[in-house]
């Protein structure tokens, strides 16, 4: 059968199997196609703003800045930020990372999983407790974030963390 014949809209309507089987053809499309919004980036990391926030210089030369997914590193200014900065730069600077976009934020930034060879970066730092999970926009770290807490690692060794959403509210 030629592409010509198969293509013709008026013998496909004219069967119901034809038509059923384009119906069952266009949903499994649309099926998988959902699943393609995730953008993926690949990159060299040009800059560590924070622990949770990076600089991406793609192959094209074009920069990205990229807010890690599903965690919330502390502040700059508060206490383990500067320490949850160097721990991320420790593991990523100046290497080629993926991004899998999830989102964007309010200020245009690509929310990401970073992945360094494979490894997720975003749950190394909740786990080793230099992160929050941002359990506000999902659980994927939450458990991760238990565990680091039960073993009193990163920031989860001092007496009164306070998550970084908290303290941003508390020093507008």
């Amino acid at each position: 059968m030629r592409l010509s014949n198969m293509m013709n809209l008026r013998r496909i309507a004219s069967s119901p199997s034809r038509l059923l089987l384009l119906l069952i053809f266009v949903i499994i499309a649309i099926f998988f196609n959902s699943f393609s919004d995730e953008k993926v980036i690949v990159g060299k990391v040009v800059k560590v703003i924070d622990g949770d926030t990076i600089e991406i210089l793609d192959k094209n030369n074009k920069n990205y800045r990229v807010r890690f997914f599903g965690m919330d590193a502390p502040e700059s200014k508060q206490a383990y930020g500067k320490k949850s900065r160097e721990f991320l730069a420790s593991m990523i600077a100046s290497k080629t990372v993926t991004a899998i976009q999830k989102d964007k934020d309010k200020y245009s930034r690509i929310v990401a999983i970073i992945k360094l060879d494979d490894e997720d970066i975003n749950k190394k730092m909740v786990a080793n407790g230099y992160a929050w999970a941002y359990t506000y926009y999902s659980d994927i770290y939450a458990m991760d974030m238990r565990l680091a807490r039960e073993q009193k690692l990163g920031l989860w060794a001092d007496k009164n963390p306070i998550e970084p959403y908290e303290w941003r509210k508390m020093n507008r």
